[in-house]
């Protein structure tokens, strides 16, 4: 995942870096099924993705 110099700025936590390669965990979505968080080990941040998920939440 790459995040934009603007995503990272307003956040003010970590450095502006390509994390593809770091670990996700702790994946869930949120009541509605329409909003999927995703915790990632290094730099010790939860981003939230958006779908459209076709099928709803898994």
């Amino acid at each position: 995942m790459t995040l934009s110099a603007d995503q990272i700025a307003s956040a003010g936590k970590f450095a502006a870096a390509d994390y593809r390669g770091f670990e996700f965990c702790g994946a869930c979505f949120d009541p509605t099924g329409r909003v999927l968080f995703v915790n990632m080990q290094t730099p010790g941040i939860t981003v939230a993705i958006t779908g459209p998920w076709a099928k709803g939440n898994l």
